[in-house]
């Protein structure tokens, strides 16, 4: 064999059985100029993903990533989770460097928080590098949190940190999620990786972590969903002192958790967690608590939840209510049907809670899907998904009640029976939606659809991914004119393209321009006479037309 080949196998295989420990920040965040973040990459599939904290990201317009080989790209996020945690897309085609990191289980990580008492926070700054904090670890529990502070006065924790990676004993033991007066918490790697574990398709626990109980599903013959009733929960808690309380709740069916005053110094923080110490919902007061708080919380699974009530300030008594908003009996039920031209659905819906309405649409047939006024500032998102379960629409989340009353024009791709859902992404508040029709394919591709020159001038409605369809007669080398008046106001636009009687492509409108807001003149010739296709082909929005055809 030869030696150069027979060394560099030997560096081949060491690197193998000793790899290198795992990298700081992969990621540094740029949300809308004003934010700043760190994120850890993580593949899944084809796919590589950033893991940040959710409040960096959430409420950002604009994303911008800069990976350690400062490749620039912008980002999108594509899904938050319970307990500050989110995942972003790369908008890129540049192949980067993603591989699925190697994180301590749970009892390594247990046993590197019993043993070791220093760690480094690992930082990536904007010119790619890297800033090493020495930390010292200040506390921690079995679950879910780390918190640090800095070993040196001068090295204070500021904006820009969160999503920086703990390192104890050079292990990755954690990300920063928050700062409060110089403290850092930071969730633990292994709780990390239970969070994100059916997003990422985890088929099991990492070795050494505790194997977790199955989920009871939410509906069954045998383990009916329990009945919602209020609760309350009350006792007298300390600084660093956890309270637990213990509740069964039912997944996709939202809950308020009322933090009520008692006249009490004390400040406390909240979480909500179930069998598998998942956190379906956390807050933290900031003072102490003077008028009724309510946190609006989906519970992510059907089970017996423990409420813990963590002391972060003072002494004193605490109040709890737990009141039910509304049920996945409501949310979901079998009777959620929408109309098209029908009376609007309405409900309540929370933060994680989804509700679904199934709806018959036809193919070539537009719709508007109203979003009607509710004055409320909460979010929610809407998605259209077909009988094989893809979603053929998503909108925009609607956080603001200036943003309420949308109305959004829609082809469907095919005729089946859609699903739409409606996710609530911030807050809780009432929704009300409606299917109106623009269109239909028997109008748009009708028999009747016939131009004459000299004849009457025909007209209708079309929108985004729709197609409007005329058959008219010409003789060869006869110059002829297309008119279209303008109908109305509206924004959407629709391009035009001829066909002849054996399907060949004829003519293709070069501007793409017309639209209802104003009239236009498209002059044609034939080379052969005989029967043709004048179709209309929707850009974007939605808009009325008339045509008509005529001699010069």
């Amino acid at each position: 064999m030869n030696s150069r080949y027979f060394f560099s196998l030997l560096i081949l295989l060491t690197l193998l059985q000793n790899p290198s420990p795992a990298p700081a920040s992969d990621i540094y965040l740029k949300v809308d100029d004003n934010e700043f973040g760190q994120g850890i990459l993580r593949p899944r599939g084809n796919e590589c993903l950033i893991i940040t904290p959710a409040h960096v990201v959430e409420n950002g317009f604009t994303i911008e990533a800069t990976t350690a080989e400062q490749i620039h790209s912008p980002a999108e996020l594509l899904e938050l989770f319970p307990g500050d945690i989110s995942v972003l897309r790369l908008k890129t085609d540049v192949p980067i460097s993603c591989r699925r990191p190697s994180w301590p289980d749970h009892r390594t990580l247990n046993r590197l928080l019993t043993t070791e008492k220093e760690g480094e926070l690992q930082t990536m700054l904007a010119d790619g590098s890297i800033r090493k904090t020495p930390v010292k670890i200040v506390g921690y529990d079995q679950y879910r949190n780390i918190s640090i502070r800095p070993l040196n006065a001068e090295d204070a924790l500021a904006k820009g940190f969160s999503g920086s990676p703990l390192f104890i004993g050079g292990q990755c033991a954690g990300m920063l999620l928050s700062i409060d007066n110089g403290l850092g918490r930071c969730i633990r790697q292994d709780a990390l990786v239970n969070t994100l574990a059916l997003f990422f398709a985890d088929t099991g626990p990492s070795p050494g972590q505790p194997s977790q109980p199955p989920q009871q599903p939410a509906h069954t013959a045998s383990s009916p969903p329990t009945k919602p009733e209020t609760l309350h929960f009350s006792n007298t808690l300390l600084n660093h002192v956890t309270k637990e309380h213990h509740l069964q709740l039912n997944q996709n069916s939202p809950i308020h958790i009322a933090l009520l005053p008692t006249g009490d110094q004390v400040r406390y923080a909240i979480e909500l967690v179930d069998s598998s110490h998942r956190i379906s919902c956390s807050y933290s007061l900031k003072s102490t608590l003077d008028q009724e708080i309510t946190v609006p919380c989906t519970p992510l699974a059907t089970d017996t939840f423990v409420l813990r009530v963590i002391g972060t300030g003072g002494e004193g008594r605490y109040n709890l209510r737990i009141s039910p908003l509304v049920s996945d009996t409501n949310l979901r039920s079998a009777d959620n049907i929408l109309q098209v031209d029908g009376e609007s659905q309405s409900g309540t819906i929370a933060k994680a809670a989804v509700a679904e309405y199934r709806v018959k649409l036809f193919a070539n047939s537009p719709v508007r899907l109203v979003q009607q006024p509710t004055g409320e500032g909460f979010g929610y998102q809407l998605e259209l998904t077909d009988s094989r379960g893809k979603t053929v629409l998503r909108l925009p989340s609607v956080a603001k009640p200036d943003q309420a009353g949308l109305r959004i024009p829609w082809t469907p791709p095919g005729t089946d029976t859609y699903t739409l859902q409606i996710r609530g992404k911030e807050g809780v508040g009432p929704y009300a939606i409606a299917l109106e029709a623009i269109a239909f394919d028997a109008q748009l591709r009708g028999r009747a659809n016939v131009l004459q020159q000299g004849g009457r001038a025909m007209g209708g409605a079309i929108a985004t991914g729709a197609v409007a369809e005329y058959r008219f007669s010409a003789e060869a080398y006869t110059p002829m004119r297309f008119n279209f008046a303008a109908t109305d106001g509206q924004d959407g636009h629709f391009t035009v393209e001829v066909w002849d009687s054996e399907g060949m492509l004829i003519f293709r409108d070069p501007h793409r321009h017309f639209s209802g807001r104003e009239s236009a003149v498209l002059p044609f010739t034939v080379s052969k006479a005989g029967a043709y296709i004048l179709r209309l082909i929707g850009l974007d929005g939605e808009t009325g037309y008339t045509i008509s055809l005529s001699a010069p």
